[in-house]
């Protein structure tokens, strides 16, 4: 329950953090191509790491289900819940890291 609550915090300041982009993180918008929201040179991953680490987070059993290779003996998956976590607290401190590169 506590991941599904940091989870839902690492949302809100994702939700924060689009908002006040402008302000937080000005060098992003001079290393995006042609505004904050095109593929360029990273301004996207700093906007989708923090959703698809906090997705990570609230719903470990979906992709433990659906993204897990699958035993061939018992059909269950292979990776459970506790690496999916890992992997959504190790996406927070890389957009973390993203978001402290690009502030200047």
């Amino acid at each position: 329950m506590i991941h599904r609550i940091i989870g839902g915090m690492v949302l809100v300041a994702w939700l924060w953090l689009v908002f006040h982009l402008h302000r937080l993180t000005p060098a992003l918008e001079v290393s995006a191509s042609s505004g904050i929201y095109r593929a360029g040179r990273g301004a996207v991953y700093v906007l989708i790491a923090p959703l698809l680490s906090a997705a990570l987070l609230i719903f470990p059993d979906f992709f433990a289900n659906r993204f897990s290779p699958s035993s061939e003996m018992t059909g269950e998956p292979l990776l459970g819940t506790g690496v999916w976590r890992f992997f959504g607290y190790f996406g927070v401190l890389v957009s973390w890291g993203l978001v402290e590169l690009f502030r200047s």
